[in-house]
């Protein structure tokens, strides 16, 4: 697919492909190339060529593959009430390796799947978002043909906003590395961090976004969110349902918010950024 590609658009195929292939963040000129393994591990060392196969990690079939053991976890956490479950990354393929998903080509997603893009659009890794437009409908699920339905009212914003607004966040802050702030059931947070000192651990002034999941089905308050943004920061909601809120010092120079998150019918988020000048 993707010789054909080059070929078809004058390109010599040079490694370029293969960096941006396995680039989290960065603008793509060449086809994405995934595919899905059920099996796992035993499959996914076989296509990079690992386990003593003489053929160096990601140089036989270079490709990514879509994070079908993350969607498991995605239908505990947000079908089954357990968030927790997604502490350190939640499991998985390797964020410079996998296509996180939420609803796909086979299976819809879990129940609360406007939380489940909310996680997996300001998580660490490559998200998709799936969408058929009006090829198939349910009424041919099974009967012309065996694929399911894309998300088609929220990927696309042409009915809804909520999914365009997390790509929007996705572009503009969901970048660098991560890190658990706060962990429940009812009530999960991540940074993410410009790990520029790279030290793998968020240090003062290093704070990109905070993403905060609640799906009690009522507003929820937590003080004393521990983030890495400079002390006196106002952090805008850039779901638009917040208040904005300020970093303070919660003790030794310790940077600390306290955030409302709305329960939104038990799927509520928000994702909180430095705020920007605005017109007007």
């Amino acid at each position: 697919a993707q010789f054909n590609f080059d070929q078809r658009r004058g390109r010599n195929g040079s490694d370029d492909v293969k960096d941006t292939l396995f680039g989290n963040y960065v603008l793509r000129d060449d086809a994405l190339i995934f595919a899905e393994i059920l099996s796992y591990q035993s499959e996914l060392n076989y296509w990079y060529g690992d386990l003593g196969l003489g053929v160096a990690g990601n140089t036989k079939n270079p490709m990514r593959f879509i994070d079908y053991p993350l969607k498991q976890k995605l239908y505990d956490a947000f079908s089954n009430g357990n968030m927790g479950g997604l502490a350190m990354g939640g499991g998985g393929i390797a964020p410079g390796q996998g296509i996180m998903y939420a609803w796909g080509h086979d299976e819809a997603g879990p129940s609360k799947i406007n939380l489940a893009y909310a996680y997996i659009l300001s998580h660490i890794g490559l998200p998709m978002v799936y969408f058929t437009g009006n090829n198939i409908t349910w009424a041919d699920n099974n009967v012309r043909t065996w694929m399911r339905p894309g998300y088609d009212s929220q990927a696309l914003g042409d009915q809804f906003q909520d999914v365009r607004n997390m790509v929007f966040v996705h572009q503009n802050f969901a970048r660098a590395k991560e890190w658990d702030r706060w962990g429940e059931n009812d009530f999960f947070a991540i940074e993410r961090f410009d790990d520029l000192n790279s030290n793998n651990s968020p240090d003062a002034g290093e704070g990109l976004l905070l993403s905060v999941l609640n799906d009690s089905g009522g507003d929820q308050t937590r003080n004393g969110i521990i983030v890495s943004f400079p002390i006196g920061t106002v952090l805008k909601d850039y779901t638009g349902r917040g208040a904005d809120v300020t970093v303070y010092d919660g003790g030794s120079g310790v940077p600390k918010v306290n955030v409302t998150v709305p329960g939104n019918s038990g799927q509520g988020w928000a994702y909180y950024a430095p705020k920007v000048a605005e017109n007007g």
